[in-house]
């Protein structure tokens, strides 16, 4: 998979409905582990609360998703909160609502309801960015050409990082997978074949669409 949608950040929300009090989280999450262990933090915290709803997606190493009820009738809390991570193509994130029951029912509906909604205000307040998949490079030029080199890598929407200035410039350059042809020919014409360019490996990161988009016809 080339790119896929995770969390920019955390985010909380906040809910009442009939005097129950809902306590919604947003948390970008890097495994499983890393997931049952927030579940776990939150149960304590809030060990007096009546329910801690929850629902996570995974998508490295592959493909993993769990959520629970615990407790609410079936199919009332768990489901609408995996269906707001599935509904954005969210991978590598969890939702997690705390409940306070407040003395009055809500009904199957009213619930379905209540947990989509706290899901959503706390996606909301994340935020949501793209991870594209991506090849680094570690590339290596002489000073008469290494800000040349590096303007026009960047003009063309590269992400530039870790520039050190030795016996040569030296800098990472990180290329979505659908561009390496692309920069390969970029290198080979702003170096006029000089540059030593070794490949590192290969990682997901948050690229601007715009810098996509701006390097697909570089000026």
């Amino acid at each position: 998979m080339e790119q896929y949608n995770t969390l920019a950040n955390d985010g909380q929300s906040a809910l009442i409905e009939k005097k129950s009090r809902f306590l919604g989280f947003a948390v970008r999450l890097q495994s499983t582990a890393a997931a049952e262990s927030h579940l776990a933090g939150l149960r304590k915290t809030y060990a007096d609360a009546n329910h801690v709803v929850f629902a996570y997606r995974m998508l490295l190493p592959e493909q993993y998703s769990r959520f629970s009820d615990d407790g609410e009738p079936k199919g009332t809390a768990g489901p609408p909160l995996m269906d707001a991570l599935t509904g954005a193509g969210l991978y590598h994130a969890g939702l997690f609502v705390v409940r306070y029951f407040g003395g009055t029912k809500l009904g199957t509906g009213g619930l379905v309801r209540a947990y989509g909604k706290c899901a959503s205000l706390a996606l909301e307040a994340a935020g949501i960015c793209t991870q594209t998949r991506v090849r680094r490079y570690q590339v290596t030029v002489g000073y008469d050409m290494g800000e040349r080199v590096q303007d026009g890598l960047q003009r063309s929407g590269f992400v530039i990082s870790q520039v050190q200035f030795l016996a040569q410039v030296s800098f990472q350059v990180a290329v979505p997978l659908a561009r390496v042809e692309n920069f390969e020919s970029q290198i080979l014409d702003l170096s006029a074949g000089q540059a030593d360019v070794l490949q590192l490996d290969d990682s997901y990161l948050p690229m601007a669409k715009e810098a996509t988009i701006k390097g697909t016809n570089p000026a």
